[in-house]
């Protein structure tokens, strides 16, 4: 039997996409009382690859446009976000989505440097990020402006996460 050229090249570039996406999505995961979940350093992708239903949630969510108004011009080349959240933890499935989407709908990424960490039960991490910034409850949102905290969303937001975001982002 031969195989085509055309026949053979497709099956190969077939190959590489399928092995290069499989590669690009993996995590690091453990088992902890009996359920795998993330941990360490994660990209929303990747996220939404292992927990589709955070996904859902994130498509699902309505965001509240009329507050966002005051940040849309923001300048946010100096703000960075890290994002404490556990995969096994049900206030980080509720929040992390939404956050998410309001940040992606008030077209501030990728001006916005947003790193996403999975900690265990224990909420710590191998290189001692949790720590280092007195992570006790996850999901924590920490807010940072040339390189200094100006602000923290814990578990829940007080108002909205919109009305949370903005006042963060406005605080000089």
């Amino acid at each position: 039997m031969k195989v085509s050229k055309i026949s053979m090249f497709l099956f190969l570039s077939f190959l590489i996409i399928n092995c290069a996406s499989e590669k690009a999505l993996k995590s690091e995961k453990i088992t902890k009382d009996g359920i795998e979940i993330l941990y360490g350093d994660i990209s929303k992708e990747q996220l939404f690859y292992d927990f589709p239903d955070w996904e859902k949630k994130y498509k699902n969510y309505e965001v509240n446009h009329s507050i966002l108004d005051s940040v849309r011009n923001f300048d946010s080349n100096l703000i960075e976000i890290d994002i404490f959240l556990g995969t096994w933890c049900g206030d980080s499935k509720r929040e992390v989505p939404k956050f998410l989407k309001i940040v992606d709908e008030i077209n501030l990424l990728p001006e916005l440097k947003i790193k996403l960490f999975a900690v265990d039960r224990k909420k710590r991490l191998k290189s001692e990020l949790a720590e280092k910034n007195d992570i006790q409850r996850v999901a924590t949102f920490v807010f940072r402006r040339d390189s200094q905290e100006i602000g923290r969303i814990i578990e829940y937001p007080k108002k909205s996460l919109e009305s949370d975001i903005v006042e963060i982002l406005n605080n000089k």
